[in-house]
């Protein structure tokens, strides 16, 4: 089953080690994960129409 975790957290949390141990575990096991944390706190969450467009890519496109 395909996932997208797609965090919103403040910059404190984002930089401690167990946050930043977490995201590398979600990647090993699959998870899709739309996060940059270099980009500003208020640019970090993307647009919903990209969040569900990785839904479906990630589902392989069941929607087109």
């Amino acid at each position: 089953m395909p996932i997208v975790a797609v965090p919103m957290l403040k910059p404190a949390l984002a930089q401690h080690l167990a946050f930043q141990n977490s995201l590398h575990v979600l990647r090993q096991m699959g998870v899709t994960l739309m996060f940059d944390p270099s980009a500003p706190y208020e640019r970090r969450m993307p647009t919903w129409d990209d969040v569900l467009s990785e839904l479906d890519r990630a589902m392989g496109g069941a929607s087109a």
